[in-house]
């Protein structure tokens, strides 16, 4: 019997695809596209900004952004250092906020601004002077940790069940093909939102992320794009339905 091979970390993986298909669309959100390269320089360099303010493996770093390329970038710059990506809704009242972050402090808080704490706006930009160059290889301890709202009382933290080295072919009982285009419909604050989109990168797609959800602007990227594989909920799709019975001729979702 053959022995697998080891599965190489989140960051190290997406390096790779980076030096495959340097030119290929990674993700798009709002008209912005980067290509696999360019995601791959923007968070080397995004991932030492992190470095400087303090972050280092098996630190939390709380993301409490939207849908956004720049959400998907700070999620990659954590996997680089062997950090944990803990994702927020940015909607979050300040109440649950630190509830959440008293549970497990960061050590940098992205998208909000908190004393006490390490923080980056949304919208940073690191400074072009640090290297965008490959960073070592780190695992991260926990490849994700989300936030819940504490229905049955204070806020909890739920943990992956292990570390980055999450392997591609996680995708594969979900029906995902390497090279499928994915529409990000949901939050990816959310579960199914992050660990599809973690697939999508993961298995070589282009991810194609809504900032917010409008059942026209869900067709439209449909046919622009050429979406081949969504994770999505009922409510989305009741929805979308009604919208695209009202004119069937207007997109193309064959």
């Amino acid at each position: 019997m053959t022995r697998s091979e080891p599965v190489a970390p989140i960051g190290t993986q997406l390096a790779a695809l980076a030096r495959l298909a340097p030119d290929e669309p990674a993700v798009t959100c709002d008209g912005l596209t980067l290509t696999r390269g360019e995601l791959d320089r923007s968070t080397n360099r995004l991932a030492r900004a992190y470095a400087e303010r303090g972050v280092g493996v098996g630190d939390y770093v709380t993301m409490v952004l939207p849908n956004s390329v720049e959400w998907i970038q700070a999620a990659v710059a954590c996997w680089k250092l062997g950090a944990v990506p803990q994702p927020l809704s940015a909607r979050l009242p300040d109440a649950e906020l630190q509830g959440l972050l008293e549970l497990r402090p960061p050590a940098l808080l992205v998208g909000r601004e908190h004393p006490g704490i390490p923080s980056v706006p949304a919208g940073f930009v690191p400074d072009p002077a640090l290297s965008d160059a490959a960073l070592p290889e780190a695992v991260s301890p926990v490849w994700k940790a989300m936030g819940s709202g504490g229905s049955t009382g204070r806020p909890k933290l739920i943990e992956s069940g292990g570390d980055s080295r999450v392997p591609a072919a996680i995708g594969y009982p979900l029906g995902a093909q390497e090279g499928d285009t994915t529409l990000m419909s949901v939050p990816m604050s959310h579960n199914t939102g992050f660990t599809s989109a973690t697939i999508a990168l993961l298995m070589r797609h282009h991810l194609v992320v809504m900032s917010r959800f409008d059942p026209h602007e869900f067709l439209r990227l449909i046919t622009e794009h050429r979406v081949t594989f969504l994770t999505t909920v009922p409510t989305i799709m009741q929805r979308v339905l009604p919208v695209y019975h009202a004119d069937p001729g207007a997109y193309d979702l064959s």
